[in-house]
């Protein structure tokens, strides 16, 4: 039996899933305080010819307006979609929002998911001393010798927790469907930057001749939509017993999902907001604020979750939990094959290993730094 609740998802901040397609001045321009994505079927419909087309595009200095305005066509009947953008992206790369056939943004249930399973991986870890040792063990003996590709890293670690094989997964048991579309008013292209230590102080990366800001299409702030979880309980049956030996603890995870989520991202914030304090971002710091005050004032069953893209290192893993259990040298050992914290020699690495992760990917809003991807679950009444 699937036992499902419907919740209300509303992001506190801005939000993008995308399709890992990335946009430039090819694909679509800024007019009119938007961005108008194009269309190449609705250009020639509209009277473009499309084999003058193929030659303007060939040239380093087209421009979507200019060849819009020389064959007399409209923004609006050329484009596919347009979404507000106060600044012009120019030759910076745009990432965009995945969205279905309508063109309207969307959750996808994946990526939902795997933030659930992130913190109930945490949670698992937490609640199991005997585990944390074995993992500590493994950490500090193995894996320097084995040094396995970064994606594979912690397989050991998900098995043991999670499942050693698909069919006796423990997050079989969660599904998790796409959340129903928005509107794509609900969309904005924004600016992000790629912060970084400097002087002791959180500042926009610069040098070696490369630009670390990006556009993207994100869900704005107070954005909701509708999606659903269900946990099919025949998994968790005495029937289902022999075959996938769930544990108790691995039951309660699972049917507790709310709980290991509002633990990770409390601990989460609580982090954030030290590493803010210590080096001065005040707008940063409001951010952890606000979103403590949402995850202390949640209804019963609710959660706050971070998914999607921007949330880094930390929201990916439970390395807070790995970093617990070894000493700095160890762990600045198990980050360095796969360059996590590498920095130019001109900044001092101790330094940096002891704020490790030391840079983060923000919404650049007016010069404003702000956080990415923070959703609040409510569930919805009779569910």
């Amino acid at each position: 039996m699937m036992i499902t609740t419907n919740y209300t998802i509303t992001c506190l901040s801005p939000v993008h899933v995308g399709t890992g397609a990335k946009l430039d001045w090819l694909d679509g321009f800024a007019a009119d305080k938007r961005w108008w994505r194009m269309d190449i079927d609705r250009v020639v419909a509209g009277g473009g010819n499309p084999v003058a087309l193929t030659r303007a595009m060939q040239d380093p200095q087209f421009s979507w307006r200019a060849w819009l305005r020389r064959n007399n066509l409209r923004h609006a009947d050329a484009a596919v979609y347009s979404i507000t953008s106060w600044f012009d992206p120019g030759d910076l790369e745009i990432r965009e929002a995945i969205k279905d056939v309508y063109h309207r943004p969307y959750l996808p249930g994946s990526s939902i998911k795997g933030a659930i399973r992130t913190a109930i991986l945490r949670c698992l870890l937490q609640d199991d001393e005997a585990v944390k040792q074995r993992l500590k063990e493994y950490l500090s003996a193995g894996i320097y010798d084995l040094q396995p590709p970064a994606r594979f890293a912690a397989e050991p670690l998900e098995e043991e927790l999670l499942g050693s094989h698909p069919n006796r997964d423990l997050m079989r048991s969660l599904h998790v469907a796409d959340s129903a579309p928005a509107g794509i008013k609900q969309l904005l292209l924004g600016e992000t930057a790629v912060y970084t230590l400097r002087n002791d102080k959180l500042a926009i990366k610069t040098g070696y001749g490369q630009d670390y800001r990006q556009f993207v299409e994100w869900l704005i702030p107070g954005t909701a939509l509708d999606a659903s979880l269900g946990i099919d309980d025949f998994l968790f049956a005495p029937a289902a017993r022999p075959a996938l030996r769930f544990t108790e603890g691995q039951e309660n995870a699972v049917r507790d999902l709310a709980r290991c989520c509002n633990d990770f991202a409390r601990d989460l914030l609580d982090r954030e907001q030290r590493f803010y304090a210590q080096h001065q971002a005040s707008s940063l710091i409001n951010d952890c604020t606000r979103l403590r005050a949402e995850l202390d004032s949640l209804p019963a069953g609710a959660f706050l979750l971070n998914a999607g893209w921007g949330g880094g290192w930390e929201t990916r893993t439970a390395g807070d939990v790995v970093r617990e259990l070894l000493t700095d040298q160890e762990f600045r050992d198990l980050r360095q094959p796969y360059e996590l914290g590498k920095s130019p020699d001109r900044y001092d690495q101790s330094y940096l290993d002891h704020y490790f992760p030391h840079s983060r990917h923000l919404a650049h809003q007016g010069g404003i730094p702000r956080t990415l991807g923070w959703m609040k679950f409510e569930p919805k009444e009779g569910t």
